[in-house]
Order: structure tokens, then C-alpha cells, then sequence
């Protein structure tokens, strides 16, 4: 038509089983075709196109992801885009004059969803499909699976089509590059970044519940049939359902656009059929996985530190580690932790902590070193646990070897990073100017000609102050906190502000301490049925994104001494002698600090022994002493005072 072409897209089979022209095999193009669609099959398994859509068709995650399916016609092999719906045109320049030789017009992939709203403007024009990719449907955990999607699904989706023109045969390329790495806004019209630290493989056990917090939360998968078939397993686990996993999950608690504010389930009908084996309603099943996680984590586990340890070329074992702290010769890795007062041998606990079972009895030995109570309300109090960081440091692989981040930074700068080996050797906030749109060419170490994200921010002692007076204002919202998953998880309320997201969150966000990353932005879409608390999806589209600082990050240094109560109290006490007419003869002061222990009052209970049953009720196996009085407290100081000391 005049020089423009209509392309047809199909996948899979044709109406009679035959195999489409652009359809590649094993992602080999195939002879004459004007364009080959990559649709990410894995390749580990022999395409059939006679078994009605064994290989490619079943696996394809553009059929299974992304839903590119007429509305008007549902079946498996229904047309993505044609002359009479969402037409896409692209032109020719008429230097095709071999029918044998292809000549490419347009290059047609998925993509993780950017900043770059128009990837798909052929396809979709006019909407904006971008979204709190990394807060929700994280591109690093695929997806969930749509099919004849709306407009809410597509814009919850984390990848996006990318249809992009070619027109100059067949070297050229419609995607810009730094050098020879690609960029992950794919065009000039997204961010220029090379390179993104999005997930860590740790070198070591996390040292706090919140450095768990780049590890997905699994809803899990559906059993396609055929146990033994592991090939097509393996590609379809890849192609997991989002279903309310967040991208940031443990010791964060940003609430999911498709969950009430006021609920962590909801169902949610979708198109998926008999295709699943029969587990299509999984599907449709979204929970809040991040606000359950941290409820069942925060008050009953912790992170001991006493674990292998990477020491140069070697690694020490979690025995030397152990017996090193237990004998006052060093510190255990999280250096709050000191070792109770106990009349066990050091070599019996040992034995009893590095037994199968050991984990059950760690904490009855280890106390924390000036816990801070998360209930405060003192703004010095918040800014002097926060200041306290300052003298942390961060390791940084990002030369090639282990190294300090800002090993000259000043006394007062506070460093978070969202990993436990940082891939960068200094934060955002060193660079001067920042934009997650550009990155920064010197995050990489000796690496420098790739434009990078950063994950470390760096807190001067203004900001930890504005972080502490927010973080009351929260307190005095929200509290009490009864307690550490109230503290961490957003409100189940109808008050949309306290149901977005954690009081700590909150605070930060209060802040301009993120302020770089405000400069692009999504709402909610219209169109569709899947959103239930549409205020989730408003804000800045790197929410959570590396170099965001969230919740976690802070968690990470701070979580093992939060606590929700106070175990250690200053007591006074006051008497005097009075004469028959009231007079005071003779008085006195005293002050004593007592402590609240693990141990039980009657010691026939160990420390272990749970108090409740898990329906409330209080636990039949402790003696009555113990079901009255509970804990022992100690008397760890006293002193008598004079009247000046008052």
C-alpha cells in the first residue's frame, strides 16, 4: 500500500498446523522471512509443531507472559496485530529486490519495563504502560501469566513489547548502545545504564533478616504434567506467576496495587485456561507475600551470625567462629551480640549449638548490647541509633577485590548499601549529581566505560537528623507497635496513608533523601479490573530500585538490636521516718537497674520453652511459677543516693 506494509504476526501454528513463516526454529530465522520473532524459548527442547503446540507454542513467554491475543478471538493461535486492529506500519524503501534475501523492517522483542514510554506507541498508542517495576513484577522474576490481558494487567506486567524500526537493511540496528553494551532503556528515550546490580548471590549467610530481602518470595509453580519431563519443567518454572511477589521483599512492606488496602488476598479472575494442567486458579490467587513473611519472621527468628566465614583463600568454620566469641577472644560478627550469663561450659555449648538442631537453642545464650526500643519518641534518641551507623563500614568488590567503600569518607556519613558485598566503591550521593536516567561512568571501579546504577547511599548527619524527626512523627501515628512485624508491615486500614507501605518506609519517604529518582513517574492506569488500591501505583517508577533507599536497607544494620519493649529498667525507691507530728527524722534514696532474663523463674522449664500455645493460650507444660510469673529478673546494680543526686 504505497510503499507501507501491514505485518501479520503469529505464533505457533496455523489453523491447519503448519508452521508460520515467522516462526524461527530454535531461534534460527528461517528462510524468506521479513521478521523473526524472539520469543525467549529456552531451547532445551525439541519444537513440535504437530503436537498441537508442543516446543515453542507451550513455552513461549510471549504466548504465556505477555497475552499478545486479540481480544475478539481467544484461541491458541489467534492474530497479536493485523490491518483492522492496532495496525503497526512500517515502510520500505523499495532496495529490496531479491524475494530470496530478507529485508528487515522492525525489530519485535520483550523488554524489562523503563523509564521509556514508547517502546510499543505502534502497537498501543497513546498509552503508557510503565509501572513500579522494581517495587512490583520485578523484571528479575519474569512475570506472571496473562492472557488477553486489560489494560491494568498490562501495565502491572514487568516487561513490555518493543517495536522499533529498522528500514536500512540488514545490519542496522534500531537499539543504542554505550560501546558495545546495550542499555536498559534499549533507546535514547530511556535510561543510558549499562550495568544494574539487581539480586546477590551471597558470600556468606546474611548477618540480619533483612539482607534476605533481594531473595524472592516463591508463590510457586504449576506442575504442567509428565513428572519425569524436566526439561519442560525447568522452562516453565522460569515463567512463574507474579501473583503479589515484590520485588523487594523480606523487612519491606510496600503495598501491591492489586490488594486491598485492608486485606493481604485477593482473587482475581484471568484468562488462563486448561493449558495450565488444570492449576489455572493459582493464577488468579494474590497474596500480600511480603507482609505475611515479615509477620512470620520478625518476632520468632533471628540471624546469630555464628556461621562459615569467608578468610582470604580459606573459609572459617562456624565452630572456630562460635568458639571464638564464646571464649572472649572475638567478637561474633554481629558485634551487639554479647554471650549471657550462663553455668554450661563453653565446650557443651558447642556441642549443643552445632548439633543438627542447634539453631532451637543459640538465642538463650546470646543478648543483644544496647537494643533500642522502636516505641521511642525522643528524636535524639532516633538520631543517636542512626549517627551510631557511622562508624560501620561497607566492602566493595567493585576493582576486582575486596576494598572499602569511601575509606575516606567523613565521621559523620552514614552508608547503607543493598547488598552485603556492594558493587560499587562509593555511593550516589558522592558523585555530586545523579540520575538514574544517566547512571554515573565511575561506579565500577577500574570498569568505568560502562554507565552504571549504584546501590550505596551515603547519609550526612542533616539527613539521619531528618530521618529521626520523620521517624517519630510516625511513631506518635502508628504506635505502639506491638510488636517487630507491626513495626515493619504497613497498616491493614482503611487509612490509605498508614496501609502504603512501613512506618520506616514512610519516614524515608518524608524525606528528600530520594529525591533523584522523583523525576519520573506512573499512575494508575484506567481500564480493567485488576487494581484494588490504585494509590499503590502512584510515584516514582524506581521505587526500590538500586540505590532507592528503603526499609531493608536500613533494617540491614539496624534490625538485630530493634526491639518493640524495654528489659532493662532503673528503679528508685524512697523512705523516711516521721516523728508523731509529721516531721521528717530521717530519710534515704536507693536506685537499683534490674533486668529482665530468659530464664524462668523455676528453672524445672528451660529458656526454650515457649510461654503460649500457638492459639493464645498460655503453654500446659510450664510449672505454675512459671505460667505466673514468667521470666526471672536480676538484679544486675545497686546503690544508695543522697539527696543531690535526685
Amino acid at each position: 500500500d504505497n510503499g507501507d506494509w501491514y505485518i501479520r504476526i503469529r505464533l505457533g501454528l496455523t489453523n491447519e498446523g503448519g508452521q508460520h513463516n515467522t516462526d524461527g526454529y530454535h531461534f534460527a530465522p528461517r528462510h524468506k522471512e521479513a521478521i523473526t520473532v524472539f520469543n525467549g524459548y529456552s531451547g532445551m527442547k525439541e519444537a513440535s509443531f504437530a503436537s498441537g503446540g508442543d516446543g515453542k507454542l507451550g513455552q513461549s513467554p510471549h504466548r504465556g507472559l505477555l497475552g499478545w491475543y486479540d481480544p475478539t478471538n481467544t484461541s491458541q493461535n489467534t492474530v497479536f496485530c493485523d490491518e483492522n486492529r492496532n495496525d503497526a506500519r512500517w515502510s520500505a524503501d523499495g532496495s529490496q529486490s531479491d524475494s530470496a534475501v530478507p529485508y528487515f523492517v522492525a525489530a519485535l522483542g520483550i523488554v524489562p519495563k523503563s523509564a521509556n514510554r514508547n517502546l510499543d506507541a505502534r502497537i498501543f498508542e497513546g498509552q503508557d504502560y510503565r509501572t513500579k517495576s522494581w517495587q512490583h513484577s520485578s523484571p528479575a522474576f519474569w512475570g506472571s501469566m496473562i492472557i488477553n490481558p486489560d489494560d491494568q494487567q498490562r501495565q502491572y506486567h514487568p516487561y513490555q513489547l518493543a517495536a522499533l524500526d529498522v528500514g536500512a537493511g540488514m545490519n542496522a540496528c534500531p537499539m543504542d548502545s554505550i560501546g558495545n553494551n546495550g542499555i536498559l532503556g534499549i533507546t535514547a528515550d530511556g535510561e543510558q545504564v549499562s550495568y544494574v546490580s539487581v539480586l546477590e548471590l551471597p558470600v556468606h549467610p546474611p548477618f540480619s533478616l533483612a539482607g534476605f530481602a533481594g531473595m524472592r518470595l516463591q508463590p510457586g509453580w504449576y506442575d504442567a504434567g509428565g513428572s519425569n519431563d524436566f526439561k519442560t519443567q525447568a522452562a516453565l518454572r522460569r515463567m512463574q506467576y507474579q501473583a503479589g511477589v515484590p520485588g523487594v521483599g523480606i523487612g519491606n512492606a510496600f503495598a501491591d496495587p492489586c490488594l486491598p488496602a485492608t486485606d493481604v488476598y485477593a482473587f482475581h479472575e484471568s484468562n488462563i485456561n486448561s493449558q495450565t494442567g488444570g492449576n489455572e486458579k493459582i493464577f488468579g490467587d494474590f497474596f500480600d507475600h511480603g507482609l505475611l513473611i515479615n509477620d512470620a519472621l520478625w518476632d520468632r527468628w533471628f540471624c546469630s551470625s555464628v556461621s562459615d566465614m569467608p578468610n582470604g583463600s580459606n573459609k572459617k568454620e562456624a565452630r572456630e567462629v562460635l568458639e571464638g566469641f564464646l571464649s572472649g577472644e572475638e567478637a561474633l560478627p554481629v558485634a551487639r551480640y554479647v554471650k549471657s550469663s550462663t553455668p554450661y561450659k563453653n565446650e557443651d555449648i558447642v556441642k549443643r549449638i552445632m548439633d543438627g538442631d542447634g539453631w532451637k537453642y543459640i538465642a538463650q545464650y546470646l543478648m543483644v548490647d544496647g537494643g533500642f526500643n522502636v516505641n521511642s519518641t525522643s528524636v535524639e534518641a532516633w538520631a543517636s541509633v542512626l549517627q551510631g551507623l557511622a562508624r560501620r563500614k561497607l566492602v566493595t568488590n567493585a576493582n576486582g577485590k575486596l576494598s572499602l567503600v569511601e575509606p575516606g569518607k567523613s565521621d559523620s556519613s552514614v552508608l547503607f548499601s543493598r547488598f552485603m558485598v556492594s558493587t560499587a566503591d562509593k555511593s550516589i550521593d558522592a558523585l555530586g549529581g545523579y540520575s538514574p536516567m544517566q547512571g554515573s561512568s565511575s561506579l565500577r571501579g577500574n570498569s568505568g566505560m560502562l554507565a552504571a546504577w549504584g546501590e550505596v547511599r551515603a547519609l550526612e548527619a542533616d539527613k539521619i537528623r531528618q530521618l529521626a524527626e520523620e521517624m517519630v512523627k510516625q511513631v506518635k501515628k502508628r504506635g505502639p507497635f506491638l510488636n517487630m512485624s507491626d513495626f515493619i508491615n504497613r497498616r491493614l486500614d482503611t487509612n490509605k496513608e498508614l496501609a502504603l507501605k512501613g512506618a520506616l518506609q514512610a519516614a524515608i519517604d518524608a524525606t528528600d533523601i530520594n529525591d533523584m529518582f522523583m523525576d519520573e513517574t506512573t499512575s494508575p492506569i484506567s481500564g480493567g479490573s485488576l487494581y484494588k488500591f490504585k494509590e499503590a501505583e502512584e510515584g516514582s517508577i524506581y521505587t526500590a530500585a538500586p540505590g532507592y533507599l528503603i526499609q531493608s536497607d536500613v533494617l540491614a544494620s539496624l534490625g538485630n538490636i530493634l526491639t518493640v519493649r524495654d528489659d532493662t529498667f532503673t528503679v528508685r525507691a524512697y523512705g523516711c521516718v516521721r516523728n508523731a507530728h509529721k516531721a521528717i527524722l530521717a530519710q534515704a534514696w536507693c536506685e537499683a537497674v534490674v533486668q529482665r532474663t530468659m530464664d524462668y523463674v523455676d528453672p524445672t522449664n528451660d529458656p526454650t520453652a515457649s510461654e503460649f500455645e500457638p492459639d493464645g493460650r498460655k503453654a500446659k507444660g510450664l510449672t505454675s511459677a512459671n505460667r505466673i510469673f514468667g521470666r526471672r529478673f536480676r538484679v544486675v546494680s545497686f546503690k544508695w543516693l543522697d539527696a543531690w543526686d535526685i
